[in-house]
């Protein structure tokens, strides 16, 4: 085991122990893009922006598939998430709704 590895592990501890002690906060937020990737290493993707950073989830294909020839900006992310350390959040659920 490796010093990174290590932090790594005490870091996702404390921070989900933090989260367990927070309150679900939802968000509304605008869909930049779906993506679909093909071969190895391709993720199929939701991307958003999230305070003020461009996020992403990756998903499965049956999930992205219905929303692949739609316009992003017809559609919403419900994001359901929980606070953790330094204003990390830990995703708890997410959906897409239409405006």
């Amino acid at each position: 085991m490796t010093f990174g590895f290590s932090a790594n592990l005490i870091w996702n501890y404390f921070n989900k122990v933090e989260t367990n002690k927070n309150q679900i906060e939802v968000f509304n937020l605008k869909i930049n893009a779906f993506r679909r990737t093909t071969g190895k290493g391709g993720s199929n993707c939701i991307i958003f922006p999230f305070k003020g950073n461009q996020e992403v989830i990756k998903i499965s294909y049956d999930n992205i598939k219905p929303y692949l020839n739609q316009n992003s900006n017809d559609y919403i992310l419900v994001l359901d998430v929980r606070k953790g350390i330094w204003d990390y959040y830990k995703l708890e659920n997410w959906d897409i709704i239409n405006k």
